[in-house]
């Protein structure tokens, strides 16, 4: 896939994940999660807007769309991250997911 399309459906899944994430929020604060909302949704659409607008800005920086997309997914996947509890856990599982789902359809396009 080309670095364009690349950067722009990871600006497109990047809005949809940050609709669902203030979705997930209810108008609210993610420090501030009430009774009612559901944490693990909230949790894991914070993570896939977070890892979502890092690829963008570094593909935005010019960065070789491929190499940002593994250096990402490399970092999402790392154990540091969800041995810090379970909202930890569940925020780096919506960033890699989003991540994940980001390269395998670019892999599906390549290989088109």
């Amino acid at each position: 896939m080309p670095d364009r399309d690349l950067t722009d459906r990871a600006r497109t899944t990047r809005d949809g994940a940050i609709a669902r994430w203030a979705d997930a929020a209810g108008g609210g604060s993610t420090c501030r999660i009430g009774g009612g909302t559901d944490r693990v949704a909230l949790k894991r659409a914070e993570g896939a807007a977070t890892a979502l607008r890092q690829l963008v800005r570094r593909l935005d920086g010019g960065e070789d769309a491929a190499s940002a997309l593994a250096e990402e997914l490399g970092r999402w996947s790392s154990p540091a991250l969800t041995d810090r509890g379970d909202d930890w856990r569940h925020y780096t599982e919506g960033g890699l997911a989003a991540l994940e789902a980001l390269a395998s359809c670019a892999d599906g396009l390549a290989g088109a």
